[in-house]
């Protein structure tokens, strides 16, 4: 049934799709290991699936921070977030060639930085996929 879905989704509704609050990964402040989620399996493994049987996808996985520290040190924790759930897809036999990462460090944050509550939802990780360029 998940197979006969994703082939008739196109890839703007897919991402639309993982940018709902429910598919959202979210970390502890500076941190790319301590995930502040309980739905990192449940969404990891959903992405792993689709890519699995769409061998012509790739992930994007974009590590995002909040306005808290540098600039620099963002940009670190970000790209670091995004590497921690690519070795996740790793682990769960997503080929490499299917998985890109990047950071955003703060400069895209998903709600103003006016709150502990927001800063909470911009210390996350974004999936974003593509077709492979042929």
């Amino acid at each position: 049934m998940l197979t006969l879905w994703f082939q008739q989704l196109n890839i703007d509704s897919l991402n639309r799709s993982f940018e709902m609050t429910d598919k959202l990964i979210v970390f502890e402040l500076n941190s790319a290991a301590q995930i502040n989620s309980k739905n990192e399996d449940k969404v990891t493994q959903e992405v792993a699936d689709i890519l699995k049987q769409h061998d012509d996808l790739i992930v994007h996985i974009i590590g995002h921070t909040c306005d808290l520290g540098s600039t620099g040190n963002n940009y670190n924790v970000g790209k670091n977030r995004a590497i921690t759930l690519k070795n996740t897809l790793l682990k769960l036999k997503v080929d490499d060639l299917q998985i890109e990462t990047e950071s955003l460090g703060e400069s895209n944050p998903r709600k103003p930085n006016d709150s502990e509550e927001n800063r909470m939802q911009n210390r996350r990780v974004q999936f974003v996929f593509s077709r492979k360029e042929q």
